[in-house]
């Protein structure tokens, strides 16, 4: 009776199959790297949505007014000092949600869980850590800061808005960008393009006689055509930037759109055209 011999594989054999696994790796690697960021992006815009459901929740709390942007903005320093996202923390009660899942921009010295610092550093790292925060707020509509004297701050309610489901609360933002890149993580802080309205220069801030200059503008600005100079809005995830309104909802648009109605120029100098479209203002 004829024994059956065990034949193993042979090395091409072997070879055959490494490489189809390897053909089959490469054509799942780009659906599998494009789910993944999909699902970050996914996950981004719930955080943002939980960050304005967060306002919110302070509103109702603050006589329906929005957050103050800071409470010092002649110093920075923590003992005096206060974020809008320090003040809105307790009703969301999770700082990850101000940090968008692919910034890695963010400087490492405001690592908040560190053992070895002392209380007064980590509430300074914490402080300084805030403002990286990548949800940045419209501050200059909802809660202006200018000078009178001192640092004046007018914190705005719903109730100024005209329609809520078209006026800019939150955009995801970065601290700078340079050579198109963003550096340093991102801003608590977002500013509009335009200030005046048509031609008999409507102050839409509703500051009228404060000049340019004595409004807080976190040294951001808007310059027609750069992506470097939009008023710390960064799309994270290109080309679209995820913005969340007044009324809660969220629509990822582009940076055009974010633009619309509004002639730019530096330094709030273009007018805005067209109150109807423009996504900044109370109106």
């Amino acid at each position: 009776m004829k024994k059956h011999q065990k034949r193993g594989f042979t090395l091409i054999e072997v070879l055959i199959v490494m490489v189809i696994i390897a053909i089959l790796v490469a054509l799942l690697f780009p659906t599998l790297s494009v789910s993944r960021r999909e699902a970050l992006r996914v996950s981004w815009t719930d955080k943002m949505r939980q960050s304005t459901i967060g306002m919110q929740l302070y509103q109702i709390d603050y006589d329906d007014r929005f957050a103050l942007a800071r409470y010092n903005p002649d110093v920075e320093d923590s003992r005096v000092d206060r974020t809008w996202v320090q003040s809105v923390l307790p009703y969301t009660r999770d700082f990850d949600l101000y940090q968008c899942p692919v910034d890695q921009t963010r400087p490492q010295n405001f690592t908040l869980f560190d053992p070895d610092i002392t209380l007064g550093d980590s509430i300074t790292r914490f402080y300084l850590a805030s403002m990286r925060s990548n949800v940045g707020f419209n501050f200059v509509y909802l809660s202006p800061i200018y000078k009178q004297g001192s640092w004046t701050s007018r914190p705005r309610s719903s109730t100024d808005i005209e329609n809520v489901s078209k006026t800019i609360l939150f955009g995801e933002s970065a601290w700078e960008i340079e050579d198109g890149q963003p550096r340093g993580g991102g801003n608590y802080l977002i500013i509009p393009p335009c200030r005046y309205e048509g031609r008999n220069s409507i102050d839409t801030f509703g500051l009228n006689g404060i000049p340019d200059d004595d409004i807080y503008r976190g040294n951001l600005d808007w310059e027609d055509g750069k992506v470097e100079v939009n008023g710390g809005l960064y799309p994270w995830f290109s080309p679209k930037v995820n913005i969340a309104f007044a009324d809660g909802h969220m629509a990822r648009v582009s940076m055009e759109s974010v633009k619309r109605g509004c002639e730019v120029g530096n330094q709030w100098s273009g007018a805005i055209i067209d109150s109807g479209s423009y996504l900044w203002d109370l109106r």
